[in-house]
């Protein structure tokens, strides 16, 4: 298989400059061949020895192909043991203080974004159990208001629910307004130690 540059794989602006900030330029072998063909949406198995880079050769079209308007979820990553899906893990965790949401799919995204600054309101990490009683209280009220509207399950499945949010390796983040109300929560579930976090939302 031939090494091409990601610029050459018809990779979206923002996905190129994320690779270039993480210091790639050249695409393995299998991130060579299976890129493309994954962009234009049809089905792939790709075989190449550990450490060729086959989790980018997917990981990178599924983000591409992720639409942020979209409230739910939208891929997911099947892995056999629990120490892939630990790589896989490692290898996808957005690096969040260079993300940036440019190009038109993230539109709404800046437009929630902005709608928020200007009506005041701002996120804030906490963790459940050492929030103040106000605070988990609105957060039980949004929960059971989300689970009675939305016919639980909404989407198949949930990653967690109140239940988790009593562990302190769980983060939240919450939407509040100078007043102390919470407008939206989203819980961020830990990888593993000390390697990272995906979102409940």
């Amino acid at each position: 298989m031939q090494k091409k540059l990601f610029a050459e794989l018809g990779l979206a602006p923002e996905i190129l400059k994320a690779i270039e900030r993480m210091g790639f330029e050249e695409a393995s072998p299998i991130q060579s061949a299976a890129i493309p063909i994954l962009l234009e949406g049809a089905d792939v198995v790709g075989q190449s020895q550990t450490g060729s880079g086959k989790t980018a050769a997917f990981g990178i079209p599924a983000i591409q192909a992720v639409d942020a308007s979209l409230r739910a979820p939208q891929v997911l990553v099947l892995c056999p043991t629990r120490e892939l899906a630990v790589q896989v893990a490692e290898e996808t965790v957005l690096p969040l203080p260079g993300l940036v949401f440019t190009g038109k799919k993230w539109q709404d995204v800046r437009t929630a974004l902005n709608k928020a600054a200007k009506v005041g309101i701002t996120a804030e990490w906490i963790t459940f159990s050492s929030a103040p009683l106000a605070i988990t209280d609105q957060v039980r009220a949004i929960s059971e208001e989300w689970v009675a509207d939305k016919g639980m399950p909404e989407m198949g499945f949930t990653l967690g629910g109140l239940d988790e949010l009593t562990d302190d390796e769980v983060r939240c983040l919450i939407a509040v307004d100078a007043d102390r109300a919470v407008h939206r929560v989203t819980s961020w579930l830990p990888v593993y130690a000390a390697a990272g976090r995906w979102v409940d939302a």
